[in-house]
């Protein structure tokens, strides 16, 4: 069993972190641009393994949950993407990937 540190990319939401999705949809999730960071962010979420612990780290707030994963990331982008939905941009399309997690500790505070 392995222990890792997820951030929820609040940055990318404008400070507003997507913790609550990620606590009702039971999963953890990444994102990145199509093209060759894509399979660099797909490979990271493989990295969980059944059974590794996960802390999800909010900006500002810190860790708003840990969870247990729950099955191993298959590394092919969600379709449609779940909470990771940016129009597209000059330099590719914004992909999502995601691995099913139960969040059994949750610090979500004011």
């Amino acid at each position: 069993m392995d222990y890792y540190l997820i951030n929820t990319e609040a940055k990318e939401f404008g400070g507003k972190s997507p913790h609550a999705q990620w606590l009702q949809r039971g999963r953890a999730f990444v994102s990145g641009v199509t093209g060759d960071s894509d399979a660099k962010f797909a490979r990271k979420l493989q990295q969980l393994q059944r059974g590794d612990v996960v802390f999800m780290y909010a900006n500002t707030q810190g860790v708003v949950a840990v969870g247990t994963v729950l099955e191993q990331c298959d590394g092919q982008p969600s379709d449609p993407p779940l909470v990771y939905c940016w129009p597209r941009h000059a330099v590719g399309h914004l992909q999502e990937y995601q691995t099913k997690v139960d969040w059994f500790l949750t610090l979500v505070h004011a």
